[in-house]
């Protein structure tokens, strides 16, 4: 499966859940290096990166936040609060060749359901 096709294939089965995948204008042409969505504010970020990863998926967060580094953060003092916002709230979903993309989303309803 390529890439794009990983992509879309994670939209279909997230966006229903909530998950708000990185927006790409469609006159952009890009090659898919990862997958990162916006986590529904009801689904601890924290908690899901951590039950994906007992079930084997590896995952990491969405983007980082290079403001809020005490590097920065000291030599600055202006963390910004978008960069933030997605550092606190974004995942990154597997997006290489052979990856089950079925799995990983059932495991992610898996863990939804668990919360109701």
């Amino acid at each position: 499966m390529t890439r794009q096709k990983i992509k879309k294939h994670y939209i279909q089965g997230l966006t229903d859940l909530g998950f708000i995948v990185q927006h790409i204008d469609a006159d952009i042409v890009h090659n898919v290096q990862s997958v990162v969505f916006k986590v529904p504010s009801q689904i601890d970020r924290n908690s899901l990166v951590l039950y994906l990863k007992s079930q084997d998926i590896e995952i990491t967060i969405g983007t980082y936040c290079l403001s809020n580094y005490s590097y920065y953060k000291n030599k600055y003092n202006d963390v910004q609060s978008n960069a933030k916002n997605l550092f606190d709230t974004t995942i990154t979903l597997p997006c290489y060749s052979g990856v089950d993309t079925t799995v990983v989303i059932n495991k992610i309803k898996d863990f939804t359901r668990s919360l109701k």
